[in-house]
């Protein structure tokens, strides 16, 4: 079979059958996994498509009690990547700085 020519009925129906049935699968294996995690307490997502125009009202007022995290963590991320790496730096220097102002206070609580 050249590489140019269309695959026959038979082979593209038999690609789809087996598309068909690995979507359905693995459809199946996610909603099991969101159901342990469901069982489990962690919701991945807080915000849900309305599954009625009746309950649009609901996400709303969902998206808006949240709007102020999401506000915050936008401002956040505007900061760049230099700067957080210039934080986490910082951050992980203060660990020798304060057990070394530990060890000179309990040498001179000794002395």
């Amino acid at each position: 079979m050249d590489y140019y020519e269309r695959p026959s009925r038979a082979t593209a129906g038999g690609s789809h059958d087996a598309l068909k049935t690995f979507t359905q699968n693995s459809a199946k294996s996610a909603e099991q996994i969101r159901s342990l995690l469901q069982k489990g307490g962690l919701q991945l997502f807080s915000f849900r498509w309305p599954r009625s125009f009746a309950d649009f009202g609901d996400s709303i007022k969902s998206f808006f009690s949240h709007f102020w995290g999401i506000l915050v963590s936008g401002a956040l991320l505007s900061l760049g990547a230099p700067f957080w790496f210039n934080s986490l730096k910082a951050l992980t220097n203060l660990r020798p700085v304060v057990a070394q102002k530990e060890k000179k206070e309990t040498e001179q609580q000794k002395a």
